[in-house]
């Protein structure tokens, strides 16, 4: 998908991830998402990693998880290309798209 002539517009996404997997792992998949953010001609890209935080409350029967934090600027059609892309991940637990 290449962006089109649409305005940019920046976004944070903010994703949750299983903590029982190793440091390596957590790097693959940060890896994973920046070079898809990329590949998609976004601007901007900033990668945030907040480590290991209690939650509340349980997801998927984990009380820790793993933080990671991406923002960057991108046509507003890419999110659905985002969200198709994370939507099988058994790595990741939850997903927070916010338009800044």
């Amino acid at each position: 998908m290449k962006l089109s002539k649409e305005k940019l517009r920046s976004y944070t996404i903010l994703l949750i991830l299983d903590s029982n997997q190793s440091y390596e792992q957590f790097k693959k998949v940060s890896l994973k998402y920046a070079k898809f953010v990329k590949r998609h001609n976004a601007k901007n890209i900033e990668l945030h990693f907040f480590g290991k935080r209690h939650l509340n409350y349980k997801i998927k029967n984990n009380s820790v998880a793993d933080f990671l934090q991406l923002q960057f600027e991108t046509s507003p059609a890419f999110i659905s290309a985002f969200k198709d892309e994370i939507k099988f991940d058994g790595v990741i637990s939850r997903v927070m798209i916010t338009k800044n």
